[in-house]
């Protein structure tokens, strides 16, 4: 018995092997091709940056209820911008655009216009979120 236990000591052990989970690495997200237009109506919330010249014609901004808009509005001459609905004037010079940075949470339609003018420079559509 006493040959058994110096023999059973010196043998090499087996390691116990527990079996694990196979391990994956996820696959980054696929590149999309979708449209700006399209990523506009669906998704979470994001910030949409855009630059509007006001001596060029009148563009549109689209974004989703829920959206951040950061706006740089640059003009020819000393000024304000003021966004329509939005109650928010800010001022512009050559050397400085306007700059707006808003949550745009209430679905709608609001103008971009120079203030002393009048002239529309951009309009704002406020889509609701899906």
């Amino acid at each position: 018995m006493g040959l058994t236990a110096v023999a059973a000591s010196l043998a090499p052990r087996q390691a116990t092997v527990t079996p694990r989970a196979p391990t994956t690495t996820p696959a980054p997200p696929a590149a999309t091709t979708e449209a700006p237009e399209l990523e506009a109506v669906t998704g979470a919330p994001r910030t949409v940056t855009r630059a509007v010249d006001a001596e060029a014609a009148p563009s549109r901004i689209a974004v989703r209820e829920g959206d951040t808009l950061v706006l740089e509005v640059s003009a020819g001459e000393v000024g304000s911008v003021i966004l329509d609905g939005i109650d928010r004037i800010e001022p512009v010079d050559p050397d400085s655009p306007a700059r707006f940075e808003v949550l745009m949470d209430d679905p709608g339609s609001y103008a971009l216009r120079l203030l002393d003018s009048g002239r529309r420079v951009a309009t704002v559509d406020v889509r609701p979120a899906a």
